[in-house]
């Protein structure tokens, strides 16, 4: 009975020890598969035409179609691919097309654009504006701000209450009304998303080749005189320099003048 068990468990154990091996030669084939792959023998610096022609010291400029434009010790030409000794031709050919998988990868991956939302106080304090609705257009009339302005101010000037603190809340409601009136009215953008907590937002901007940033945000504040402050933005991709960097901050707010 002892020697029965003991057959069994010497069993068990090459039975593992051939399903490691076998799973360590799978994987190292694998990698030599990907290695081969990869590994592509040098650029010769000596290139033979069939029609006997040698061009020496040769370096890349630009890949094409069924050519490759190369640099040598006689110029620069363009070269086909059929024109080239085959031995040469096949490392050439392989090359371009690493190139051109290169080229479509970038393509595929998403085009998104980052950024923040803050503003700065009096008190230098940067303040970061979360849940604030980030709209991308294809295009954007900015001198509908200027309409905004005049409304606004129209809103804060009418007094209909003889009581000063009343006047104020009075004024503030009245500010605040015609503000959600105008977002609210807002054309409709290709793409909105919101800032989160820290202001911070990323969009995917792939299927414009132009766009416009638009932002608006209002926050509440401890004065009674001035209990809220009103902010805009709009950004042209055309003045964005880093797209993974946009700030929408107090020195680029659109100035509202109210």
């Amino acid at each position: 009975m002892t020697c029965n068990r003991r057959l069994v468990n010497v069993s068990s154990q090459l039975h593992m020890v051939r399903c490691t091996l076998c799973f360590l030669l799978s994987l190292s084939l694998c990698f030599a598969e990907e290695k081969k792959a990869d590994d592509l023998p040098a650029l010769p610096e000596t290139v033979t035409l069939t029609n006997g022609a040698v061009l020496r010291g040769v370096s890349i400029v630009r890949w094409e179609t069924d050519a490759v434009v190369l640099k040598h010790a006689g110029g620069v030409d363009p070269i086909r691919f059929v024109n080239m000794a085959p031995e040469v031709r096949a490392i050439f050919e392989a090359y371009r097309n690493k190139q051109r998988m290169t080229v479509q990868h970038a393509t595929d991956a998403p085009r998104m654009i980052e950024g923040q939302i803050f503003i700065v106080t009096n008190a230098r304090e940067n303040v970061k504006l979360a849940s604030t609705k980030v709209r991308i257009y294809r295009s954007f009339d900015a001198t509908i701000f200027d309409q905004l302005s005049v409304e606004m101010k129209r809103a804060a000037a009418g007094r209909v209450n003889t009581d000063f603190a009343a006047e104020q809340k009075d004024r503030a409601d009245r500010m605040k009304a015609k503000w959600l009136e105008f977002t609210a009215g807002l054309p409709a953008p290709e793409i909105s998303v919101f800032t989160d907590a820290d202001g911070k937002f990323s969009i995917n901007v792939s299927d414009l080749q132009e766009y416009v940033i638009v932002a608006v945000a209002d926050r509440m504040l401890a004065s009674a005189s001035n209990p809220r402050e009103y902010y805009a933005w709009v950004v042209k991709s055309s003045d964005v320099e880093d797209p993974k960097r946009i700030e929408l901050g107090t020195h680029n707010e659109v100035a509202l003048g109210f």
